[in-house]
């Protein structure tokens, strides 16, 4: 069984990846993690919402915190207990990407997994920003060359 957890909004890869599940008819878990303070869902019209609560992801996890990025611990959290604590394998994708995908991308490349291995990560490159610095900078490494620009403690 595969399990997607994203951040669950109507943006962006988020949005695609749930109205693919809805279209073709797909029952996977699509687990949005969002920050409750900025988003609005059914029932709650929230005033000071910077999203809207994709209706195509089958779960939602609403977490404490004031900006975008505040859920990341709780996505790795969530990710390393449906996996089982280790039973089942764990992938992270990086799509694109701005600041808060390169600090989930961080807490994943270092993360303390049951298994004692971090998160590891799939670049789709072409995709755009931090995904092509990304990717550059891994094929930097393969060839001996030092770029470690890309991917740092961003706290």
């Amino acid at each position: 069984l595969v399990n997607i957890l994203d951040g669950g909004t109507t943006s962006g890869g988020m949005a695609i990846i749930g109205l693919a599940r809805f279209r073709r008819g797909y029952r996977f878990p699509l687990i949005g993690v969002a920050p409750e303070a900025l988003v609005s869902y059914p029932g709650f019209n929230n005033p000071a919402r910077q999203a809207e609560i994709d209706a195509f992801h089958s779960h939602i996890v609403l977490t404490p915190g004031e900006q975008f990025g505040d859920e990341s611990d709780m996505m790795i959290a969530l990710a390393q207990t449906i996996s089982g604590y280790g039973a089942q394998p764990l992938l992270g994708l990086i799509v694109n990407g701005g600041e808060i995908v390169k600090r989930e991308a961080y807490r994943c490349a270092t993360a303390q997994t049951y298994t004692g291995k971090p998160i590891p990560l799939l670049v789709l490159e072409g995709s755009g920003r931090f995904a092509d610095d990304l990717a550059a900078a891994g094929r930097a490494r393969l060839a001996g060359r030092v770029h470690t620009a890309a991917l740092h403690d961003p706290t």
